[in-house]
């Protein structure tokens, strides 16, 4: 097995043939046809600070599929407009490498930073899916995540678990630029368009921001569940709070 990180080159083909349905979808639902002309499609697509102003003209609605989760809930998945779900692929793309730094996290067990490759029979595959891996009877990072929290916690008495209740549903898409920026930093450049040593940061997060909206009908409350674009806004909004926790000298993973 051997490691292949994202990058500039490979993140819009990756992303759009194994991250635009959920690994919880049926076999059936297949974008690999869709990657196979991305590039070109991406084309036609503008991501500049302009583009990401007209919320209005490029506001779109996403399909959903409820689903089984557990006894006694479901899961509502999502599947973006192709290109509301490309403008911000490839907004991501290009900005590949500062949105790694923004995810980084060293108490993080759910790294977005890269797709593994393994051969399966004749054929090589890049997957980032974990239930994927599983079929395939592959050794996954779940072994190697427990041996992290027992470390973690050696000399302990007690250990708390919390989740986060819908949590994709619950985060504030605006909050994409505090996470990046610093909520007060953020806010003030807002109104002021200053610092000016935030302006490239800000303005990142603030489309990332719109795009992901474009996504939703323009909502600001949620970000849809399904595609791996949505993993990695959630896990730059979450690296931050680790930062805030290690702040309070917290033992976490």
């Amino acid at each position: 097995m051997k490691v292949k990180n994202l990058n500039n080159k490979n993140f819009l083909i990756q992303v759009s043939r194994y991250g635009f349905f959920a690994e919880q979808f049926p076999e059936c639902f297949s974008s690999e046809k869709f990657s196979n002309v991305v590039e070109q499609l991406s084309t036609e697509i503008g991501t500049s600070k302009k583009q990401a102003t007209y919320g209005r003209k490029n506001t779109t609605s996403p399909s959903t599929l409820s689903t089984y989760k557990n006894d006694i809930s479901r899961r509502v998945l999502s599947v973006p407009n192709p290109e509301a779900f490309l403008r911000l692929a490839k907004f991501m793309q290009q900005k590949w490498d500062k949105i790694e730094i923004y995810t980084k996290s060293n108490n993080s067990l759910s790294p977005i930073k890269f797709i593994r490759s393994y051969v399966h029979g004749e054929a090589e595959e890049l997957i980032n899916c974990e239930t994927l891996r599983e079929q395939f009877y592959l050794k996954s990072d779940f072994i190697k995540g427990i041996k992290n929290c027992i470390r973690a916690s050696l000399g302990y008495k007690y250990r708390l678990k919390v989740d986060i209740s819908n949590c994709y549903n619950s985060l504030y898409t605006h909050s994409i630029s505090w996470a990046v920026c610093g909520k007060e930093k953020a806010k003030e450049y807002f109104r002021t368009n200053g610092p000016e040593s935030i302006k490239e940061d800000y303005e990142i997060a603030d489309c990332l921001d719109s795009f992901i909206r474009f996504q939703k009908n323009n909502e600001t409350n949620g970000i849809i569940v399904g595609p791996f674009t949505s993993r990695i806004i959630s896990e730059i909004i979450l690296a931050r709070i680790d930062d805030e926790l290690c702040k309070k000298n917290l033992k976490f993973k």
